[in-house]
């Protein structure tokens, strides 16, 4: 799914179009220009785009951000150990996991204030 861009012209109308299409799983990001009445884009991202990839993965866990420009990657062990940490953008969307034991991971993603976990298996 793509980013939703639309312009609004006043905060009522930012307020009025986020209780009309937000939902869970959702951030919403706003760009302002000199004044908080010059609200002039949103940008909508869903979580339920991200994806992590193979899953059980062996090397190399590939992602896809979906309509997200960028996140944190946080990888966890079972026992709630940060394993690895990682800035993502667009041009970084793979994680060497190779020197990772095998097991069960919890991949955490984190965008603005929102996080979001979705499990992984290394071979």
């Amino acid at each position: 799914m793509n980013p939703i861009n639309k312009t609004v012209q006043t905060i009522t109308d930012f307020l009025a179009f986020c209780s009309a299409t937000v939902l869970p799983g959702v951030v919403i990001f706003a760009v302002l220009k000199s004044t908080i009445h010059s609200l002039t884009s949103i940008h909508v991202v869903l979580f339920s785009d991200i994806r992590i990839y193979p899953n059980p993965a062996k090397d190399v866990l590939l992602i896809d951000l979906g309509s997200a420009n960028a996140a944190y990657l946080d990888i966890l062990n079972i026992h709630g150990q940060r394993m690895l940490t990682l800035e993502l953008n667009n041009s970084n969307k793979s994680v060497d996991i190779s020197e990772l034991p095998k097991g069960l991971y919890f991949v955490q993603f984190k965008i603005q204030n929102k996080t979001l976990c979705k499990k992984l298996m290394k071979d």
